[in-house]
């Protein structure tokens, strides 16, 4: 006679944090053209929206994980930075001034009052998990400012670990991502392992392909067509986990 396999308990949960967890309080290209203002750089903002994302791809190929024994986070934001400004319309900056308005930037985004929380109810569904004993972590592409950030916005206590790809030198969808999880908490079945996040290739399909269990943070339902309901958390309020 055989029975059905009864799936493992789900023994630790990791989040992604950039649009899962938090989100900047104000829109980046909103920011930027109103620290570049501030300095007297004039910059459109349509033109800073198209150019980030080109941007930051580019430079990830070229320096990724922000950097990771390179030149590190600091010097590949302004780099960032200052190749957005341009492109954005504001000609080119003396070396003081970019250095000046990145690290404005830099620094502005290293502290909780740059961000919110994507669901208000996020903190008391972290505390109900961890209740229930389950480990928390957060597994997230940011580099190491996300700590200073959780911290400053109270929610760092309620993980046990925070892995971030500018201290690795690795990032999502990498595997060994997913394996520095398992390999800290010591889990001997990796579908014991519960990931969220709200990038389709490098948060769900990933761990899937891991072997973890995976959930996509979709609270538009953008990807409704491609995921099914039941993967699918338009909050983290809605999340039951036995």
């Amino acid at each position: 006679m055989t029975f059905p396999r009864v799936p493992p308990v789900v023994q630790v949960l990791s989040l992604d944090a950039m649009n899962t967890l938090i989100k900047p309080r104000i829109p980046v290209s909103q920011l930027y053209s109103q620290f570049a203002h501030s300095h007297n750089v004039s910059v459109d903002e349509s033109l800073l929206t198209s150019a980030f994302p080109s941007l930051f791809k580019s430079l990830s190929a070229s320096s990724p994980c922000y950097g990771f024994n390179k030149e590190g986070p600091r010097n590949w934001w302004s780099s960032l930075i200052v190749n957005a400004f341009e492109r954005a319309g504001s000609g080119p900056l003396s070396s003081d001034l970019a250095a000046k308005i990145s690290n404005e930037l830099y620094n502005h985004y290293a502290h909780g009052d740059a961000w919110e929380l994507v669901d208000e109810e996020t903190p008391s569904v972290l505390s109900r998990l961890r209740l229930k004993g389950i480990a928390l972590c957060v597994v997230s592409n940011f580099d190491h400012r996300l700590k200073s950030i959780l911290s400053s916005m109270g929610l760092i206590d309620h993980f046990q670990m925070v892995v971030l790809s500018g201290e690795l030198g690795f990032e999502k969808p990498d595997r060994r991502v997913f394996d520095t999880v398992i390999r800290h908490f010591s889990l001997q079945d990796a579908s014991t392992l519960l990931h969220i996040g709200d990038d389709l290739e490098k948060d769900y399909r990933a761990a899937k392909s891991f072997g973890a269990r995976s959930l996509l943070f979709d609270p538009k339902e953008k990807h409704k067509d491609l995921v099914s309901e039941h993967d699918r958390l338009r909050s983290l309020s809605h999340l039951n986990i036995y």
